[in-house]
């Protein structure tokens, strides 16, 4: 099976409330988002074809799962979490979108 993903990065603390993948300056704190240990400033996020699927393969392979699945206006998210204990998020967008 192939996997394709896509990845963005997502800061945590930028006054527009907007995502960015780098600033090149410090940012206003925002209270604290569930990201990680020791809240961290940016969450990883793949878009995937399969999230149920994927979510089943990666518990299988031992990796560290959110048991909920968010189901929002633009798709469906989980999460899982790498050894240090980052969350990152898998997002499923809409069929169509």
């Amino acid at each position: 099976m192939r996997l394709s993903m896509a990845a963005a990065v997502f800061a945590r603390g930028v006054a527009s409330g907007a995502w960015a993948a780098a600033q090149q300056q410090e940012a206003p704190r925002l209270p604290a988002t569930g990201f990680g240990p020791g809240d961290p400033a940016f969450m990883i996020n793949y878009r995937v074809r399969d999230l149920d699927r994927l979510l089943a393969q990666l518990r299988a392979a031992g990796v560290r799962a959110d048991p909920k699945v968010a189901d929002e206006f633009n798709g469906r998210c989980g999460w899982v979490f790498d050894p240090e204990g980052n969350r990152i998020e898998l997002w499923q967008p809409k069929a169509g979108s």
